[in-house]
């Protein structure tokens, strides 16, 4: 079994990453359930945006680390 402690650097971005992502999306549920759809469509495609972006950063990362 692999510790928290011995995860490298970039997985233990990757799990606070969808932690946060995991958080927002909770929010937004709330918000709509609440009645309150653009705010929850906000919070939800700002959250999606933000973590395609960073998906995309470590895609590139490793394309030039190892050019095909």
């Amino acid at each position: 079994m692999i510790h928290g402690s011995q995860l490298p650097f970039s997985a233990t971005v990757e799990l606070v990453h969808a932690d946060t992502h995991s958080d927002y999306s909770q929010r937004a549920d709330g918000l709509l359930a609440q009645g309150y759809k653009d705010a929850a469509a906000v919070i939800t495609g700002t959250s999606l945006e933000v973590h395609v972006r960073l998906f995309i950063d470590g895609v590139q990362a490793f394309l030039l680390k190892y050019p095909a």
